[in-house]
């Protein structure tokens, strides 16, 4: 009938509406999602020039990731509370609570040998500087290990039944000839290679938790349950100095590669920082809400990594010792035990209670540049790349069904119903909405199988491809979603599909926190589909971010018309607004940038809140030009405003806070 074959062809003209539709909602909402992040970060540098009194806390600035998540695996049955890499950057050693210690192909990521020879938990490993030689330690003391073949080569015995003689960390020269054990006893025993005893050492009462060399050999340092940490001197073995400053049980110790600080961590929650040489304290860095349990430096010494057992993972700035980076992960609920760089620096190992080994990327920037892009071409596809299609319908309701209702993830394993071959594409089509729809919920695992399904009915579709990308993403497969975007973009599509495929593109690159290649794949997702309004709203998002407030107010410009563009571009001039407040201390220029927030958005709670801010200032100050005479009358003006920032966000705590302050 007709009416029958008009209501089919406007189901399906609605359906292919909402895939484009679809994947913009996705992509907005991540976007604006980041830009609330801005809200959440650790707070940026205090005022430069305006006096901290006179202003109210400043609202955080958001940073591009230093390090970046990859991905994780189960390595032992037990905790994992030991790791150590060979020089050569191919080998890991790993030590567990079930009573084994394993050697890691590092590249393929699986384990080679498995050493069993300790009757308990594996506390401490080590590797020898030549590559050549692993050492554990646990119970019965220390063995000695081939790192190419796993075979034992030697064993260092303690009495199995002497109360406090189980290994509890170990320690290899950077000579290789003499090995250390920290004892649960309080006893630090140096041995050379062939297992004579060349000196005992006295940690103090309890656990020995953490032994070090420093690179070049001449000191030892330990650390342990009795708050202190010893620097001995090697060529004698005598005590040079010992260090007091934790509360607590020292459980990590680390030294940097120059050999000119040392860092260590314990039970006190804190980090701290000592000149090696003399034992000078230089730093206290607090993060953490429970033990400091694994430290590491790079291999340039400018970053530190310390984790603990409350599950965060703290990314450290050197010499100044500013945190670059928070990680909150409530993944590893029994938090994190050790850590270790790779040696090219690339990246870094995590090791955790719960038996998994974590690996993490350090932020290289241009180092996806220039982009692998092969080519983008400037129409679509030809007509005749796709069948007609006229489903009957038994089809369009299967499909209309798996749009409309909540599927299990298994009705999503095979395509709905259908008899004819033509009708595949649309069947793609409708995997692929849900597929988005489903990742836009957080159910990653309905979303693989749709988008599963989306590639094979339709192995072209875009947004198919796209859509694994980013679930590739989230599960820290950034190699493999970067591969699928490239993919992509070396095949004829149009140009909304290339810009599509390039702003994914760029979220991969800012989580690996190459802020080049970011920059250059938005720009380029702007030049190819210019009249997308959600890619040039992403860019000018992407600048106000990086501080480039000038660039970034001129890119919202052009999608000002839309409420994404008024917002990003309210929110740069927010970020300007507080350089100049907090930074430069320019309070009128401030107030205007806050002025025009409000103009392009007039809901913007940052710039309700910058304008508080501005009156508190001027109130404090006794009043400036232009401003209300009186404090009074300012003062007035400041909780206006801080009462309209809480109104427009109820969730932000800033504004709240400072109404109470001035009402108190």
């Amino acid at each position: 009938m007709p009416g029958s074959d008009e209501a089919r062809q406007t189901q399906r003209d609605r359906r292919r509406s909402i895939l484009p539709v679809a994947i913009a909602l996705v992509l907005l909402i991540g976007g604006l999602a980041v830009a609330v992040v801005e809200l959440r970060t650790p707070p940026g540098s205090p005022p430069a020039h305006a006096s901290r009194a006179a202003l109210p806390e400043r609202p955080p600035v958001w940073r591009f990731p230093a390090v970046s998540f990859e991905r994780a695996f189960r390595a032992h049955m037990g905790s994992v509370d030991a790791v150590a890499f060979a020089s050569n950057g191919v080998r890991m050693l790993t030590g567990s609570e079930d009573e084994t210690a394993k050697v890691w192909d590092v590249r393929q990521r699986r384990p080679l040998h498995v050493l069993r020879g300790h009757p308990g938990a594996v506390k401490g490993v080590a590797v020898t500087n030549d590559g050549r030689l692993a050492v554990t330690g646990g119970q019965r003391g220390v063995q000695v290990w081939s790192l190419l073949d796993g075979k034992p080569v030697r064993t260092i015995e303690t009495d199995a039944d002497a109360e406090g003689e189980r290994i509890v960390s170990v320690a290899v020269s950077p000579s290789g000839r003499t090995l250390v054990g920290g004892t649960e006893g309080g006893a630090v025993d140096v041995w050379s290679f062939d297992g004579t005893l060349v000196a005992s050492l006295t940690q103090g009462a309890g656990a020995v938790r953490a032994v070090v060399f420093s690179p070049d050999g001449t000191r030892l340092v330990s650390a342990g349950d009795d708050s202190t940490l010893k620097l001995w001197d090697v060529a004698d073995w005598t005590l040079r100095q010992t260090l007091w400053g934790h509360g607590g049980a020292v459980d990590a110790v680390a030294v940097a590669p120059a050999g000119d600080v040392l860092a260590s961590g314990g039970e006190d929650r804190t980090v701290r920082l000592w000149q090696l040489e003399h034992g000078t304290a230089l730093k206290t860095l607090s993060l953490h809400a429970d033990a400091v349990r694994a430290l590491a430096f790079s291999p340039d010494g400018r970053t530190l990594v310390s984790g603990g057992a409350d599950a965060l993972l703290g990314v450290w700035s050197l010499p100044d010792g500013t945190l670059k980076q928070r990680v909150d992960s409530n993944v590893w609920a029994r938090g994190t035990h050790a850590a270790a760089f790779a040696p090219d620096g690339s990246s870094f190992v995590t090791a955790h209670g719960d038996g998994e080994l974590a690996y993490w990327q350090v932020a290289r920037n241009g180092q996806h540049l220039p982009l692998p892009l092969v080519t983008l071409a400037a129409q679509a596809p030809p007509p005749s790349a796709r069948a007609p299609v006229r489903p009957d319908d038994a089809c369009v309701r299967a499909m209309d069904q798996a749009i409309e209702s909540d599927a299990e993830p298994s009705a999503l394993a095979s395509p709905p119903p259908s008899n004819a071959e033509p009708y595949r594409p649309l069947q793609a089509e409708v995997y692929c909405v849900r597929g988005w729809n489903l990742f836009a919920h957080r159910d990653r695992t309905a979303a693989r199988l749709a988008a599963d399904a989306a590639r094979r009915l339709a192995p072209g579709l875009v947004p198919a491809a796209l859509l694994s990308a980013h679930l590739l993403l989230q599960e820290g497969d950034t190699e493999e979603s970067e591969k699928t975007v490239v993919e992509t973009l070396s095949r004829p599509i149009d140009r909304h599909a290339a810009a599509s495929a390039l702003a994914t593109l760029a979220d991969i690159y800012e989580g690996v926190g190459d802020v080049q290649a970011d920059e250059e794949a938005r720009r380029r997702a702007v030049e190819v589909d210019p009249e997308a309004a959600l890619f040039t709203t992403q860019y000018a998002l992407f600048l106000t971010r990086k501080g480039d407030l000038d660039q970034a107010i001129s890119v919202a410009a052009r999608a000002l018309a839309t409420p994404a563009g008024a917002r990003v571009m309210a929110g740069a001039y927010c970020r300007k607004g507080e350089q100049l407040l907090w930074d430069r201390g320019q309070p009128e220029s401030a107030a205007k940038a806050f002025e025009d927030a409000l103009s392009a958005d007039s809901e913007s709670a940052c710039g309700a809140y910058g304008l508080g801010a501005y009156y508190q200032f001027v109130a404090r100050r006794g009043g400036a030009g232009g401003a209300p005479a009186t404090y009074e009358q300012a003062l007035r003006q400041a909780r206006s405003w801080y009462a309209r920032a809480a109104g427009l966000d109820p969730t932000g705590p800033l504004p709240s806070r400072a109404l109470a302050a001035l009402s108190n």
